[in-house]
């Protein structure tokens, strides 16, 4: 099972990155197969833990964007992540509320401007905040119950060159409920991201 996991894992990889794969393909599926089964929330309380450049920080990012099921709730500083971008337009495909805010001088680069467009053009709502020296947030809230934090910004950096680390806390309303006030506060002082193209 895990060498027919790694071979799709390659497709998928493979597929993603050629400039021809415009219409979902066999490995799309398979992708969407896969996922189904291994990016679902813990059906009890519990903590998971994931670093980086090791892989599983960004693994478990994206587990917890795809084990969402009604909203998420993403607050960033930094975002320039290819596999976060798709992960939250593919949630907001398939009906998931997903808003976010970041750091309005944390994404003024070309992948930042670039990976806020994606998410504004699919109909994400994206807001910038300009309040603080750094808006230096860095969390997820999923379906008002499970809370993903840590220092990983959402940027290929993170994933792959920098020490970073993601917690999980599965199944804890009363700190996703903590955490949704703070990520509302922050959102509301934000102004629309308006893509540039």
């Amino acid at each position: 099972m895990m060498k027919l996991i790694s071979a799709l894992a390659f497709l998928i990889a493979l597929g993603t990155h050629s400039a021809h794969a415009r219409q979902p393909t066999l490995v799309d599926e398979l992708s969407r197969a896969i996922q189904s089964r291994t990016d679902k929330a813990p059906s009890t309380a519990q903590i998971e833990s994931g670093y980086s450049p090791e892989g599983s920080a960004e693994r478990l990012v994206l587990k917890t964007i795809n084990a969402s099921q009604k909203s998420i709730r993403l607050a960033a500083y930094s975002f320039t992540s290819p596999k976060v971008v798709r992960a939250l337009t593919d949630a907001h495909r398939r009906g998931v509320d997903v808003r976010v805010v970041a750091d309005e001088k944390g994404t003024t680069s070309k992948s930042g401007k670039a990976a806020l467009n994606l998410l504004a053009n699919a109909g994400i709502a994206v807001r910038t905040n300009d309040r603080y020296v750094i808006h230096h947030d860095k969390y997820i809230v999923s379906d008002g119950l499970h809370v993903q934090t840590g220092s990983f910004n959402y940027s290929q950096a993170a994933a792959k060159a920098n020490s970073e680390n993601v917690l999980v806390i599965w199944h804890n309303a009363e700190l996703a409920a903590s955490y949704l006030r703070h990520w509302q506060s922050r959102y509301d002082e934000g102004r629309d991201y308006r893509p540039a193209y």
